[in-house]
């Protein structure tokens, strides 16, 4: 059985970008193309790991496999567990990381953090799997995902025996559909990396009764490292008095390329983000008259879903509604052309953890104005890449656009800082640097 390597089908919602090639990384165990998850699939080369074993008997080979490779099936019974767990040696082979999240085609700032991590993952350091626990759409559908996600969890467990269990979630309902899992891993024997993406829980943690908080520091305490978006959150955190130690991970954003922009451009305020109060959209397009007076040619750009025919309804009774341009939900193409053509980004939120529409304007050398809630104030420093404003202060906000809109050369100035700010800081190769560090410390710790 040499030449044998358990393998088996990707479970999830979504097969991960980024993953090796077999041809680059023969190690990396990679999700077969279909067929019973249980199967042996014969692809593994092992001369290329064997030192020479001609001219010896057959015991004197079964003992030099047994002393390189602790190989299981050298004994009577073969156990699958085992195989999975010792099939090249233990020194070379990538630690195992699986990772909980939404499917990639849900909309939301978790998401796009999933799909920056698949496409910036080396393989080498670290083997991935990804298991979808949540999609848009009907009860039903979210229900069966979310069993089917439970049964793929517990076949990684039992077959692949993951080293690492990586959690994205928020509040609400997602730190209650991850509980299981938590569980399972801990009971397991898996470091488990919780990553909470939501802002802090007072709200949501003071309006649960006593059952309910029991469950949430429960999930929390189960984790080895509890990863939040900023040192506001980390703050909070630390004053709960959890078992896991807080770590603070910013959101990463792609690069890209510069944009030559012209002091003499069309100027447009865009705001990326569900329409929502929360978001500050209301407060946005009460500020547009104020900005209309200095700026009369000024183009609002919203995009995002959510309250979409309350802002409509807002709109058709203002006779500057022409200025306003609803775009619906923005990607790929479409987002790079919004965000080259704006003047300004404009995200006037009331509550956040670390929105990801933040760090792209920025990284596309856009000056933001925002408000100081969760992380926004490690990346907007006010008065050098952009402006921060308390939420629902629609004067600030209007003036602060009307400063911006009026001086461009200011413009183009906090737009470089923030781009260079970015580059620094929050670029996907240099958080995925911390986070592999994350890995690292979590499977050290482990050994003590």
């Amino acid at each position: 059985m040499d030449n044998w390597r358990l393998a088996g089908p990707y479970l999830g919602h979504d097969e991960p970008k980024g993953f090796c090639k077999e041809s680059e990384h023969p190690e990396a165990v990679l999700p077969s193309e279909g067929g019973s998850p249980f199967r042996l699939t014969k692809a593994w080369d092992c001369s290329t790991y064997h030192r020479s074993t001609s001219g010896l008997n057959e015991h004197e080979q079964r003992e030099r496999r047994r002393a390189e490779y602790r190989c299981p099936w050298d004994n009577e019974e073969v156990n699958l567990m085992a195989i999975s767990e010792s099939i090249v040696p233990k020194q070379s082979y990538p630690r195992r990381v699986l990772m909980l999240g939404p499917a990639l085609s849900v909309k939301g700032g978790i998401t796009t953090v999933e799909e920056l991590y698949f496409q910036a993952w080396d393989c080498s350091r670290y083997t991935l799997r990804h298991i979808a626990t949540y999609v848009d759409g009907w009860k039903l559908v979210k229900f069966l995902v979310a069993g089917r996600a439970l049964a793929a969890f517990c076949y990684y467990l039992v077959f692949w025996r993951p080293d690492i269990l990586h959690v994205h979630f928020a509040w609400r309902a997602s730190i209650f559909r991850k509980a299981v899992f938590v569980l399972l891993a801990r009971l397991w024997g898996v470091k488990i990396l919780l990553h909470c993406h939501d802002g802090p829980l007072e709200a949501f943690y003071q309006k649960l009764g006593p059952l309910g908080r029991l469950i949430v520091r429960a999930v929390l305490n189960r984790a080895d490292k509890l990863v939040v978006l900023s040192s506001y959150c980390e703050g909070y955190f630390q004053k709960l008095h959890l078992r896991a130690p807080v770590v603070v991970l910013n959101n990463p954003t792609a690069r890209h390329c510069p944009v030559a922009r012209s002091a003499h451009a069309k100027r447009v305020v865009l705001s990326l983000g569900k329409l929502s109060k929360g978001k500050g959209t209301y407060d946005t397009l009460r500020a547009v008259p104020d900005v209309l007076r200095s700026s009369a040619d000024t183009e609002f750009w919203l995009g995002g879903d959510g309250e979409m025919d309350q802002v409509k309804a807002v709109l058709a009774a203002q006779p500057w509604c022409q200025n306003v341009r609803l775009l619906g939900w923005v990607t790929d193409k479409e987002k790079d052309r919004v965000l080259s053509a704006a003047t300004v980004f404009l995200l006037p939120s009331y509550s956040e953890g670390f929105p990801m529409a933040v760090l792209e304007a920025m990284a596309y050398g856009l000056p933001v104005i925002s408000t100081p809630v969760g992380g926004i104030p490690d990346a907007v420093v006010d008065g050098k890449t952009g402006f921060l404003v308390n939420p629902g202060d629609v004067q600030a906000i209007s003036g602060k656009l009307s400063l911006l809109l009026g001086d461009p050369d200011l413009c183009l100035e906090f737009g470089a800082n923030a781009r260079r700010l970015v580059e620094e800081k929050f670029q996907v190769d240099v958080i995925m640097q911390r986070l592999y560090a994350l890995y690292d410390t979590c499977l050290e710790e482990a050994k003590c």
